[in-house]
């Protein structure tokens, strides 16, 4: 029977980074997803706030994080561009999702709604 040091249950972005900050530091891994493909439920849907973090954007800090999240979006980019399931591109209006069926992102959109 195989042991691990850490099992991880659920392949969404949360499961899969964690997963990899742990192998980085030498620890086995298992991770547990219930759907054929990893990142196919949960945050397939709710990529804008999660993987953007535009949902931090409102914190009052002079916009430090918006800028760093915006750091992060090129990063995305420009280190996962060659995936096949990478379906988030740049275009001169902005961000487009293209292959919806076959990506990793999704165009069903949150309307937030918050106080200031």
């Amino acid at each position: 029977m195989k042991t691990f040091d850490w099992i991880i249950v659920g392949g969404g972005i949360a499961g899969i980074s964690l997963s990899e900050i742990l192998t980085r530091e030498g620890h086995s891994v298992a991770l547990i997803e219930k759907e054929n493909k990893l990142a196919s439920a949960t945050t397939r849907e709710f990529h804008e706030w999660f993987h953007t973090g535009s949902l931090y954007t409102l914190l009052k800090d002079d916009m430090k994080t918006l800028k760093y999240i915006l750091g992060s979006l090129d990063d995305l980019l420009e280190f996962y561009s060659s995936f096949s399931q990478m379906n988030l591109r740049p275009t001169e209006n902005g961000l487009k999702i293209t292959g919806v069926n076959k990506g990793w992102f999704s165009p069903n959109y949150i309307n937030f709604k918050y106080r200031l």
